[in-house]
C-alpha cells in the first residue's frame, strides 16, 4: 500500500514535470544537515516522503489511515533566494512548481486501488540552516485514505538470506519500479542488479 503510493507519486510528478527538474525522487533520508547537503546535487528537484497517519476511525474493523504524503519543491539558485522563489531564465522556482505542477498535478489525482490525494497544507521550510545551504524549500501536504489488509501472512515474507538491490541510473524511471518490485521485467530492466547470498551462521 505505502510502496504503491509513493511509487504513483514519484511516477505522476516525473511525467508532469518532464525537463524542468534534475530529479524526482523519494525522500531518501531524514530531514537533516546531510539530507540538505545531497539536495545541492539534485536541485531543482521534488523530493517526496510519507509522513505517516492517524488512524480514520479507532477501533474499526479493516485497519485505515488518513495517510499524508509532503512533496519537497526544492531550488538552489545561486544568484539568491529571490531567484529560487521565483526562478530566473535558467532555472525553474520553487513557487513555479508548486503553481504549475505539484499543486494542480495532485490535488485530486486518484492512485489506482487506493483513493484520492488531497492538499491539506503548503508550507515554507525556512531555516538557518537551509539559508546556509543557499536553498529554498516548499512542502505541499496532501492526504490519502489508506487501507489495510487485517489478515497477516509471515509465510509470505521471505527470510533475509539474500540481498537484492536494483539500481536506476539518470535518466530516472520511476514508473517501472512496482514491476521491478515483483520481478516483472518484461518491459524495461534495471540499470544494474546486486544480489548476494549473505552466510547464515555467526562466525
Amino acid at each position: 500500500m505505502i510502496a504503491t503510493v509513493e511509487a504513483d507519486i514519484v511516477s505522476t510528478l516525473d511525467k508532469l514535470v518532464g525537463n524542468k527538474v534534475k530529479s524526482v525522487e523519494a525522500l531518501p533520508a531524514e530531514w537533516d544537515d546531510d539530507m540538505m547537503r545531497r539536495m545541492l546535487l539534485l536541485v531543482p528537484c521534488l523530493l517526496v516522503a510519507f509522513a505517516g497517519g492517524a488512524p480514520r476511525q479507532v477501533g474499526e474493523m479493516l485497519p485505515s489511515i488518513e495517510g499524508q504524503w509532503i512533496v519537497y519543491a526544492c531550488t538552489g539558485h545561486a544568484s539568491g533566494q529571490e531567484a529560487r522563489r521565483l526562478g530566473d531564465a535558467q532555472d525553474v522556482g520553487a513557487y513555479e512548481l508548486l503553481d504549475r505542477v505539484v499543486v494542480p498535478g495532485l490535488h485530486n489525482h486518484t492512485v489506482p486501488g487506493v483513493g484520492s490525494l488531497m492538499l491539506t497544507r503548503l508550507e515554507n521550510v525556512f531555516s538557518g540552516v537551509v539559508e546556509r545551504q543557499g536553498l529554498a524549500v516548499y512542502a505541499a501536504t496532501f492526504s490519502i485514505p489508506m487501507e489495510f489488509d487485517p489478515v497477516t501472512d509471515p509465510a509470505d515474507l521471505a527470510d533475509f538470506k539474500t540481498f537484492d538491490a536494483q539500481y536506476d541510473v539518470k535518466p530516472f524511471t520511476p514508473a517501472n519500479y512496482p514491476a521491478w518490485l515483483t520481478g516483472d521485467y518484461s518491459t524495461s530492466r534495471p540499470d544494474a542488479h546486486d544480489q548476494v547470498d549473505l552466510p547464515q551462521t555467526l562466525v
